[in-house]
Order: C-alpha cells, then sequence, then structure tokens
C-alpha cells in the first residue's frame, strides 16, 4: 500500500487501476488502455490533489470492472478496443493477450470486484517474477520469491528464510480457506513472535530487519 497525489483533475473512482504521473512521481493518473505501467489500484475517494491510498501489487482490493464476473475469472486493464473508461478492468478471455493482468476474481458480481492484485503483463498468462503459488506445503521460501500466494482449504505453514538484516521485503497473501502460519527460521522471531497466523483475504508484508528478527510493515 501507497500513498500518492490526485492528479486526475477530480475525485478519485475507488477500483480503477492507476499509473504514477510522468511529470510527478509522487502523483498518479488512471492507467490509459492498453498501458504497461500499472502501479496500483485507488482504494479511496478523495478531492483533486489530495493524497490517496493505493494497493499495490500483492494487496487485496475491490477493482473495478466493466460487466458481470463470475468467482475465478481472470481480471485485466481495459484495451482500446474494449471502450471502457480509464483505468477500468475487464473479464480476459482467450485471445485478448497480451494484456495487464490485474489479479483473479474472489467473488462474483458487478462493479467492484475484490481480488489479490498481481500485475501481470505478458503475452500469456504465465506468472511475474518472484510471484509463486505453492502446490505442497509447509513451503519453504526460496531466495527468488517476493510476493507467495497461499491458496488452500486446509490449514498450512510457510517457512521463512534466515533473518540475516538485508532489508529483503516479502509478501505473503492467503485466498484459500485454510489458515496460513508463517514460520520463523530456528529461533527468528517475527515481531517478537515466532509466527504469524493469517486467513483469508490477508496480506502480510515483512522485512528481513536484524539478525534473528523479521518485522511487520
Amino acid at each position: 500500500m501507497i500513498s500518492l497525489k490526485n492528479n486526475t483533475k477530480s475525485a478519485s473512482k475507488v477500483g480503477y487501476a492507476v499509473i504514477v504521473d510522468p511529470n510527478d512521481n509522487q502523483a498518479f493518473l488512471y492507467a490509459t488502455p492498453s498501458s504497461t505501467k500499472v502501479i496500483g489500484i485507488v482504494m479511496e475517494s478523495v478531492p483533486y490533489r489530495s493524497m490517496c491510498k493505493i494497493a499495490t501489487l500483492g494487496d487485496k482490493a475491490k477493482v473495478y470492472v466493466s460487466g458481470n464476473v463470475v468467482k475465478g475469472d481472470i481480471l485485466r486493464l481495459s484495451k482500446t478496443t474494449d471502450r471502457a473508461s480509464l483505468g477500468a478492468s475487464v473479464i480476459a478471455k482467450t485471445g485478448d493477450a497480451p494484456y495487464v493482468r490485474i489479479g483473479e476474481a474472489l467473488a462474483p458480481g458487478k462493479g467492484l470486484i475484490p481480488c489479490i492484485l498481481d500485475f501481470i503483463y505478458s503475452a500469456s498468462t504465465t506468472s511475474i517474477s518472484g510471484m509463486v503459488t505453492p502446490s505442497t506445503f509447509p513451503y519453504t521460501i526460496k531466495i527468488t520469491d517476493t510476493l507467495i500466494i497461499c491458496d488452500s482449504a486446509i490449514a498450512i505453514q510457510v517457512n521463512l528464510p534466515i533473518a540475516t538484516g538485508s532489508g529483503r521485503e516479502i509478501k505473503i497473501a492467503s485466498i484459500g480457506v485454510g489458515t496460513v502460519t508463517v514460520e520463523g527460521s530456528g529461533t527468528d522471531d517475527i515481531d517478537d513472535e515466532l509466527n504469524q497466523i493469517i486467513t483469508q483475504w490477508d496480506t502480510i508484508v515483512i522485512i528481513d530487519y536484524i539478525t534473528g528478527s523479521w518485522k511487520i510493515i
């Protein structure tokens, strides 16, 4: 989650995809159709030039979708052929690639639809570097992992690497009904606890703070 200034010249629209304003790197504009520079989704409606919360990679957010959605639909940024407004999302269909994938719908409906943001840009739906969706547990986080998306119907465990004070940031998101226990290595702590537990739709962001200790941010 970040905060940027609303440079859209009107109240910000919740659920719309945004890019950094090329003339002000502390502000945002709505993403144009077919843009490849999406950095987040508007989380609140604020006046023009006010600071606004923007959900980013790995966050759970409500995304504005033009059309009816069923759970599991892949959501993408609108393209020039969609006749959708700036920053709107639509359901991805076979043959749409290349496109910016916003995420997967977590519930059915129309308009604002919850999803975990992944912001994949590709000619296919292959994963971005650093994002993993483990299929077996317990899962030990690898050196290349930055975002771990857990989808399980039962309680599972994710093991952190040894804390060395590197400043490395890791996001762990849960989209399944099973609880996720995030476990420190050995006696390493996470905010002074040996583990942290997250439930469905939660995301935890942690950094390798000092030797032997991770911190939640």
